[in-house]
């Protein structure tokens, strides 16, 4: 594996990363709503 492809693996993972925070935020603040 070359650094290249490296690199597009943690971009990859960050921005999953990223993803899975905001839905969790999100689905965390409606669930507030909801108490």
């Amino acid at each position: 594996m070359n650094s290249f492809e490296e690199y597009t693996l943690i971009i990859g993972a960050v921005a999953i990363l990223i993803e899975a925070v905001k839905y969790c935020k999100r689905n965390f603040n409606s669930w507030l709503g909801n108490i």
